[in-house]
């Protein structure tokens, strides 16, 4: 079986490595985040939640997965 990587979308991808989100009751978690490009347009969004660091094994699955999401419109 072959395997390849998708690379053109129908929406240009913005990628954020290394931002914090602030919750309600003042903590806060770091995320990553692909975002579609179209300042026109307001995407729904994907939350994958990870209580793990987000630079172990995920990371690589997320450099593949995620921009595939965020081509497609969907903001995660």
């Amino acid at each position: 079986m072959e395997t390849f990587i998708k690379k053109k979308f129908p929406n240009k991808v913005d990628f954020i490595e290394n931002t914090w989100i602030k919750l309600n009751d003042e903590n806060r978690i770091a995320a990553s985040i692909w975002l579609p490009i179209n300042n026109n347009k307001k995407f729904s969004t994907i939350l994958e939640y990870i209580p793990y660091r987000k630079r172990d094994a995920t990371a690589i699955r997320d450099s593949t997965m995620h921009p595939y999401f965020a081509g497609h419109g969907y903001a995660c």
